[in-house]
């Protein structure tokens, strides 16, 4: 999920493949593993201009009480020659020199993967073609869980339901077949719209008709939107439930469908979860909430204002992920680590919902929902789950325990609120009133109201996103420019991409359409000297200038003088910073803002803004390297 966002920046697909013969549950060091996956898919990513990176879990042997598993990340990158490779596991050693000033990185990280795997008794290889693509594969062996038999079940899905899966990339195609057949789901793929149609009049014609499409978004020359309407012309579609796969933000997704209706959007990369997940949602789409497309951020921010959640999970990380993404859309969020400290809460306190993980230590989530419905006769208080299996029996053990309802992790925002948005109905008790409009004469093209709706009122969140908009993006325009002269059509689309998002977040709405504009059109064909590229581009230079301008709250500005902290006090500091990045610990967010200010008077601040980026967004090794420029050695600032 951390990786998934870095490669829809780049315009990459990013594919999981585990094998139904992967069991569920394992014994081993989770954490390693995680930090292991993340090194390699985050270098796959980094190396990968265009093109897919794709994971592979498969199962390679096993004993009684033991499996050996395969990862693979293979990528479409730049490769390696065999000179190349064999040096790769070295401590600081990368491609060559070129490679570390083009792509960042010293290599220190693949060293430290093959220490992980070493240790636990594993082994670690590549293969790779120059100017093809890498393929890394690691060979792990795992404890299994005993007492725990539960399959995978067809729970909820007709008996004699069909699937076409229509997807332009044969290895989409391959995962989504695997997973319908894990599923027990009878399935046949395509890698085109036309084909697709010519397999769904076939099929009718033959009274086999597919009961279940699985689409893609974006493929070359008939794409999933357009594939949809052509549907709707030839035959009703109110018997076929369509999934709508996207690797890009739904919410353009839906702007591009307009008037159609599909009955579930899918976030790629799909895990088996959010497909089951999202099948059925599109199977039993009269269930779901009839005003959920217009439940934007803004909506919810007014709907749910004052409304109280008490949310459960014991990562630190998906806690403060979660716990932000509550606050957005003006829930207040308290937090508890385990099912205990849940369960005391709830007796504490009174809540309007409970979000609850359901493997953690101390307490599971089932015993806690258990002892909330039991023990304290909170029969109403609407639970629900969070967990990342969906196929097993565990579902049915959440209904069981007294759960209301389930999110798939990892969290999709538009499955949180439409789920939110489902237990969390308006009541008759007073809250407090949606912040008024700003009254600073602002037109539609900038709606700071509605960008601050979004984050739930939090104006120094809103003040930092302006203030990094003003950094990042004041000469857009000019390398706009500069990639159509280059005739780089690939980075142009990233670029427009890149500024429809941001401006989207700090309310620079006329901005945001006219990039999208370009990058749609752009994908669909458009060629870089086409005279609308002309006309668009001065738009957007038009309209940048009112979002620069965006004022950024005086009350938000911190105008005392940082502190003055003795040389022993700033060492100590730098040092904790430096370990909790080391330590991929969350805390090191907090630590560093209590720390900014000085840091930002003593060194180049541009260097501080960087770490700050990295940070914020958890880049934990890459604001390793950042501190390291800044401060060499913790002990002498």
């Amino acid at each position: 999920d951390l990786c998934a966002q870095k490669a829809r920046e780049r315009g990459l697909e990013l594919l999981y493949a585990v094998a139904p013969d992967v069991p569920d549950q394992l014994i081993g060091d989770s954490l390693r593993l995680g930090q292991l996956l993340l090194n390699l898919v985050g270098n796959a990513i980094k190396f990968t201009e265009a093109g897919e990176i794709t994971v592979v879990v498969h199962k390679l042997g096993g004993s009684a009480d033991r499996v050996e598993l395969g990862f693979e990340v293979h990528d479409t990158g730049i490769g390696m020659n065999p000179e190349q490779q064999a040096q790769l596991f070295s401590a600081f050693t990368q491609a060559d020199s070129s490679t570390t000033r083009k792509y960042g990185g010293t290599g220190l990280g693949l060293s430290i993967c093959k220490r992980i795997v070493d240790l636990q008794g594993g082994s670690i290889g590549v293969t790779s073609r120059l100017g093809v693509g890498s393929s890394f594969h690691v060979r792990l062996s795992f404890g299994l869980a005993s007492g725990d038999d539960s399959q995978p079940r067809r729970i909820g899905l007709p008996d004699d339901l069909r699937a076409l899966v229509v997807d332009d990339s044969a290895g989409a195609c391959e995962i989504f077949t695997q997973i319908l057949t894990a599923l027990g789901i009878a399935n046949h793929a395509v890698t085109s719209g036309t084909a697709a149609l010519s397999e769904l009049a076939a099929a009718n014609e033959a009274g086999q008709p597919y009961g279940l499409l699985i689409v893609d978004w974006k493929m070359p020359g008939m794409d999933g939107v357009e594939l949809v309407r052509r549907i709707g012309q030839s035959a009703p579609t109110d018997q076929t439930a369509i999934v709508m796969a996207t690797a890009f933000d739904h919410e353009e997704l839906q702007a591009a469908l307009g008037s159609l209706m599909v009955g579930a959007i899918l976030s790629k990369p799909a895990t088996p979860s959010s497909l089951f997940d999202s099948i059925m949602q599109a199977l039993h789409r009269e269930t779901a909430p009839a005003t959920l497309p217009a439940a934007g951020p803004a909506n919810l921010s007014r709907l749910f204002a004052g409304r109280r959640v008490l949310l459960v999970e014991d990562n630190e990380v998906n806690r403060e992920l979660a716990e932000e993404m509550l606050s957005n859309i003006g829930l207040t969020v308290e937090t508890a680590e385990n099912g205990q400290l849940a369960v005391d809460a709830v007796q504490r306190s009174t809540y309007d919902l409970v979000l609850m993980d359901c493997q953690m230590p101390v307490m599971d989530g089932y015993v806690a929902t258990g002892k909330i419905r039991d023990e304290l006769h909170l029969g109403e208080l609407p639970i629900v789950a969070m967990t990342a299996n969906a196929l097993a029996s565990d579902r049915e053990r959440c209904l069981t325990a007294g759960m209301n309802d389930h999110i798939p992790k990892p969290i999709d925002v538009a499955v949180l609120h439409a789920t939110l948005a489902r237990w969390l109905k308006p009541d008759d008790s007073p809250r407090p009133p949606p912040p008024p409009p700003a009254a600073t004469g602002e037109t539609s093209a900038i709606d700071t109201a509605a960008a601050l709706a979004r984050m739930g009122g939090n104006r120094r969140m809103y003040d930092r996103l302006v203030s990094r908009f003003r950094e990042n993006q004041g000469d857009v325009v000019a390398r706009l420019q500069a990639d159509r002269q280059h005739g780089d059509s690939a980075a142009l689309i990233l670029r427009a991409h890149t500024l429809r998002g941001l401006a989207g977040n700090i309310g620079a709405g006329a901005l945001s359409r006219l990039a999208g504009e370009l990058e749609d059109k752009l994908r669909k064909g458009m060629t870089l000297d086409d005279a609308e590229v002309d006309t668009l581009l001065a738009s957007l230079s038009a309209a940048l200038p009112a979002a620069l301008a965006i004022p950024v709250s005086l009350a938000a500005v911190d105008r005392t003088p940082p502190p003055i902290l003795a040389p022993e006090a700033q060492g100590k500091a730098l040092a904790t910073l430096r370990q909790l990045l080391a330590d991929d610990d969350a805390a090191a967010v907090g630590h560093f803002e209590e720390m900014a200010s000085w840091l930002r008077g003593q060194y180049d601040p541009q260097l501080v803004e960087q770490l700050a980026r990295q940070i914020g967004r958890y880049d934990f090794e890459e604001a390793a390297a950042t501190l390291y420029q800044i401060a060499p050695n913790p002990g002498k600032p």
